[in-house]
């Protein structure tokens, strides 16, 4: 089981402004940031970020630009 509790705060950010390793929900969904600023920048802007999904565990590349709900997660990995 794969229990996630969180801490959001009241504002959005562009997903390109979050640091690397950094949680955020982008549609209804929580993933982390894998890719630091300077990989990100050295991509093209159509590529995105690349990002984990927290549930699945599946790579999903995100725009840059798109607004994300940061926040605080802390994942406890029970077996």
């Amino acid at each position: 089981m794969l229990a996630i509790t969180d801490e959001r705060p009241d504002y959005e950010k562009r997903l390109r402004d979050l640091w690397p390793s950094d949680f955020f929900i982008y549609d209804d969904e929580v993933y982390r940031r894998i890719e630091d600023n300077i990989c990100a920048q050295i991509r093209s802007n159509e590529e995105g970020i690349s990002c984990v999904h927290q549930r699945s565990g599946d790579l999903a590349i995100i725009d840059g630009d798109a607004w994300v709900m940061p926040c605080r997660c802390e994942l406890h990995v029970t077996e």
